[in-house]
């Protein structure tokens, strides 16, 4: 007989972004419905967790205010690098929200008591007061921030589109990885962390440090729950508080899409989501490649209008290629991709299209612009369930390229994807997640918790064991020389002897 927690009370908590509350509310309306659970939210995401959940069972909503109006636009020009992005914007949205969510969480969690907390891994101002606060927390990540410098060269840092056998293959990459990655990192993100951490002195909070800025520190003190599957993982060693739980997606739709399209045609659905605006440039590019695949037909996502005009104004001037292609400002994303016809996905690479083509095997063509959509992309092409190219360099001609490689071994890139798809299947996705945190409600997580980050750097990685095998190394060398001289000059001195 299963044993479930008793009614408990569970405070989940998300940034303001669509894709991360959407997982948030598929985990809570898998819980079971015995315990009380609470949201909070920006103001402009109020209506959202309504729509998600208030058919499902009781939600209380805790508004964190409305969203500051110094927040950093995701808008990111092509030639920016992701470091600079992250700098930029996320870590500068981070800060710009910490004092504001911390200010109201404080107040709510002083009149009011959880059993548990669920943050979102960028909301660090409720991260620290879980902990401060001696309230059981689970981390919600979209994927794993890699802040260990003693990592092997070979593995990637997950921050970029390093992949295994790039990295396997090339001194200059591991040197990349090893040693230049890291102090980039730091260049780019420990500023942040500084202002960060002057806002936890003035708040009072234990303040979090990192060796290259990316405030992981709470991570090894709580269970992470990643949204991800963990055969698109990089890591070669997982501590026990991870958890690897498929993707959480909606339900899946039957639905198909009227005006069905022949199946030897290379139908090929082109989106790169709202929070990043592509230049047109890059549209242009995309939309040549009907120039060169006889075969091939469009479906273009573009939501910004101005952009949108210069397409359709573009394609009308190709009487030839009209009719394959069709431009729309939003469509049902699942509803295409689960449809027949649709062969190919061109795409931004966040997780959740990822997973999405995952769940309905179709290859993917990734062009990365920020965050942990480059090393999706990488991911993705190490285990061959499609490509990657680099926006700023993207060509029309590098598009067919990639679009052949998919087209020629077509079958063998949908048996991946299914496998990767039923991977995910048995990982559990939400009704796992939901499992897992009614379980740690009744016995506790300190079973999973390591205690390597109590320990210090020396004694973490041995290096006092080395520093001394290494001094011991030395002496022997000096002893042995000394012993080769002594025995060099008594032979010279026994030799001088004798001709004297």
């Amino acid at each position: 007989m299963k044993l479930y927690a008793p009614p408990s009370r569970l405070l989940f908590v998300s940034i303001p972004n669509y894709s991360h509350i959407s997982a948030l509310t598929s985990i809570a309306r898998d819980l079971p419905s015995h315990h009380q659970i609470s949201f909070a939210v920006f103001e402009e995401n109020i209506q959202l967790i309504r729509e998600k959940l208030e058919s499902y069972r009781p939600v209380t909503i805790i508004s964190m205010g409305h969203l500051s109006k110094s927040r950093k636009s995701y808008a990111k020009p092509d030639d920016e690098s992701n470091l600079a992005f992250l700098h930029r914007v996320v870590f500068s949205n981070i800060v710009n929200d910490y004092k504001q969510i911390h200010n109201v969480l404080f107040d709510h969690l002083q009149k009011n008591s959880y059993d548990m907390m669920i943050v979102d891994m960028f909301v660090y101002a409720a991260q620290d007061l879980a902990y401060d606060l001696h309230i059981p927390m689970v981390i919600h990540s979209v994927s794993y921030l890699n802040e260990d410098l003693t990592l092997p060269s070979w593995i990637p840092r997950g921050i970029d589109t390093l992949t295994y056998q790039q990295l396997q293959n090339s001194f200059l990459k591991r040197f990349y990885n090893s040693i230049v990655m890291p102090l980039m990192m730091i260049y780019y993100l420990k500023s942040r962390e500084y202002q960060l951490n002057q806002i936890q002195m003035e708040l009072n909070r234990t303040v979090t440090r990192s060796t290259l800025g990316l405030c992981t520190q709470h991570w090894s003190r709580f269970p992470v729950i990643f949204y991800t599957s963990i055969t698109l993982e990089f890591r070669y060693r997982y501590p026990p508080n991870y958890h690897f739980i498929g993707f959480l997606l909606e339900n899946q739709t039957s639905d198909q899409i009227e005006n069905e399209k022949e199946s030897n045609l290379v139908n090929t659905y082109v989106t790169f989501g709202t929070l990043t605006v592509l230049h047109e440039t890059i549209w242009k590019e995309i939309a040549n490649t009907l120039d060169f695949v006889s075969q091939m037909r469009l479906l273009l996502v573009i939501p910004q209008q101005p952009i949108r005009i210069k397409i359709q104004s573009l394609l009308s001037s190709k009487i030839n290629v009209l009719s394959r292609v069709l431009v729309v400002p939003w469509i049902e994303q699942k509803r295409v991709l689960t449809h027949h016809s649709v062969h190919l996905f061109i795409t931004h690479g966040g997780l959740n299209s990822v997973g999405e083509a995952i769940y309905a095997h179709v290859p993917l063509i990734i062009l990365p612009g920020f965050a942990d959509q480059f090393t999706n992309a990488a991911k993705v092409e190490e285990t061959k369930l499609g490509h990657f190219l680099y926006r700023n360099m993207v060509t029309s001609v590098g598009i067919v390229e990639k679009i052949k490689l998919i087209h020629d071994d077509y079958d063998q890139y949908v048996q991946r994807l299914r496998r990767f798809h039923q991977v995910s299947l048995f990982e559990g996705g939400a009704e796992r997640a939901a499992q897992l945190i009614d379980e740690w409600l009744l016995t506790g997580y300190s079973h999973l918790i390591t205690h390597e980050h109590e320990l210090s750097y020396l004694i973490q990685n041995s290096l006092d064991i080395w520093l001394t095998l290494f001094a011991g190394f030395l002496l022997f060398i000096y002893l042995f020389f000394r012993i080769i001289k002594s025995i060099f000059c008594r032979q010279q001195s026994i030799t001088k002897h004798k001709t004297d």
